[in-house]
């Protein structure tokens, strides 16, 4: 009778661990998932996969053309929600998520995306001019109607593999006149306009 209650608890400590073993192997399975942040150069790459580095993410890696995110994590270890408000967090909006304004503002005026997708949008409607030479691409606000003001925009050049990485010290100015800045570290400039010209040349050495 000793031996039947014995062989019985053998049996029950070994179904639990069987059990607890597949418990654990389940819950330690890596899931690989795909969504959109915003951004618009490598330094916002870099700033987004810094971001949601933290226990329980294997992978990330964020396409700076299609704005994807592929990222494989550990659910048992990590959440989506976390990993996403650890995104926002770092001034990158998501398809259903907006990162706060002030955080937004703090970034480097290279990575203010936001403006950016409002130039493309305004250059597909005709009002922005986009000019590009070579490797370089010069985006700016078209002129408005009166005559003196200021044009903000980005040098960006294209490296090896199509990425477009901020033109730093490139001369911007504007065609047949002295009227001329340089881009700041992350590639902007801002120059006044006055109306004599509206061409604008950018040189680099």
């Amino acid at each position: 009778m000793k031996t039947i209650k014995y062989i019985t608890m053998m049996i029950l400590v070994f179904t639990s661990i069987i059990s607890y073993s597949q418990s654990k192997n389940t819950l330690s399975t890596d899931t690989s998932i795909t969504f959109k942040v915003y951004g618009a150069c490598i330094q916002c790459k870099n700033r987004i996969e810094a971001a949601v580095k933290e226990k329980g993410v294997k992978n990330a890696s964020w396409n700076i053309e299609s704005k994807i995110l592929t990222l494989t994590y550990n659910p048992s270890q990590s959440s989506l929600e976390k990993i996403q408000n650890r995104i926002i967090s770092a001034g990158h909006d998501l398809e259903n998520k907006k990162s706060k304004d002030n955080v937004y503002t703090e970034l480097p005026a290279c990575c203010h995306y936001r403006e950016m997708e409002t130039m493309m949008t305004e250059i597909a409607a005709g009002t922005t001019k986009m000019e590009i030479t070579d490797t370089t691409v010069i985006v700016g606000i078209s002129e408005p109607t009166m005559l003196s003001h200021n044009v903000k925009g980005v040098v960006l050049e294209s490296d090896k593999k199509g990425v477009f990485i901020p033109l730093t010290g490139a001369s911007v100015v504007w065609s047949g006149t002295n009227n001329g800045t340089f881009t700041d570290s992350t590639g902007v400039f801002n120059i006044k306009h006055d109306g004599t010209s509206s061409r604008l040349i950018v040189s680099y050495t």
